[in-house]
């Protein structure tokens, strides 16, 4: 009986994960698609802007040039818009925006890197990409804390990109959510390290306070959360050892000690 219901709550998991990233990969199409479009179209026009107003600009230095009158009339007008303000802002005007456009293009790679849209089979890709494209994805949870990178140069793995990417967030996600219950100036470590032709490992360490020895042996348990009512369904971390061990016949092993935060170790087969 015990084995039967142990099956049982896998096939539930596998379900959940197989409808999760269906679900995230079609969300990413249309979210790709709908923000592309418009951001294509002001990213190809802020050069245009920029020499139009540039052109403005030379037309009427050269109407001043022409005619002391007609310069006499600018400078007055000048005064009154404020125009030797706009000749010295709206470049930075422009550049801002075209970061703004090139940050959204980033933002939207990332979303694509992440799902893999379209990439669900089995293929050989560089884990620090997908690690860097989900700390992309949490930037804005990031802004108090420090991030640590020790990044050896590794080999390319074969694994289902989409499946291994939710799981550098999954855990991601939960080593934030922990240093930001510790006083202490927040710090996430992220290393690689090549152990070819065995296995490729990615460590991520947090400086939070640590999981409680009581929970230590279930936090891979599905449906259990520390989380209050609705902010966690438990299933974070099961999935992710669906998705290592039983998919990709990996490793996913933590360390921790109260206080003194959390190391989790992933490991994928070469």
């Amino acid at each position: 009986m015990q084995a039967t219901l142990e099956e049982l709550k896998n096939t539930q998991i596998q379900l959940i994960q197989s409808e999760k990233l269906s679900s995230l990969g079609e969300m990413v199409a249309g979210i790709a698609h709908e923000i592309n479009n418009p951001n294509n179209f002001i990213y190809a026009n802020i050069s245009h802007a920029r020499n139009y107003v540039q052109n403005l600009l030379e037309v009427l230095n050269k109407c001043r040039e022409f005619s002391p009158e007609v310069g006499d009339f600018l400078n007055q007008m000048g005064e009154e818009v404020e125009l030797d303000f706009i000749q010295e802002d709206f470049p930075l005007l422009i550049d801002s925006m075209e970061q703004g456009s090139v940050r959204i293009r980033s933002i939207v790679d990332s979303l694509k890197d992440f799902s893999h849209l379209n990439e669900s089979e089995w293929k050989s890709v560089d884990l620090t990409e997908g690690l860097e494209s989900s700390l992309t994805l949490l930037e804005h949870r990031m802004t108090q804390i420090k991030i640590n990178k020790n990044y050896q140069t590794i080999p390319k793995v074969n694994c289902f990109p989409s499946q291994i990417n939710q799981v550098f967030f999954q855990v991601l996600s939960n080593a934030i959510d922990a240093v930001k219950s510790n006083p202490k100036q927040g710090e996430v470590t992220l290393t690689t390290e090549d152990h070819s032709p065995d296995f490729i490992r990615i460590t991520i360490q947090d400086n939070g306070l640590g999981i409680p020895d009581e929970i230590k042996s279930r936090i891979f348990d599905p449906f259990f959360t520390t989380k209050p009512v609705g902010q966690g369904t438990g299933m974070g971390l099961a999935i992710c050892y669906q998705v290592i061990v039983k998919a990709h016949g990996g490793k996913l092993e933590f360390k921790t000690q109260q206080k003194n935060g959390t190391e989790f170790m992933i490991e994928i087969p070469c």
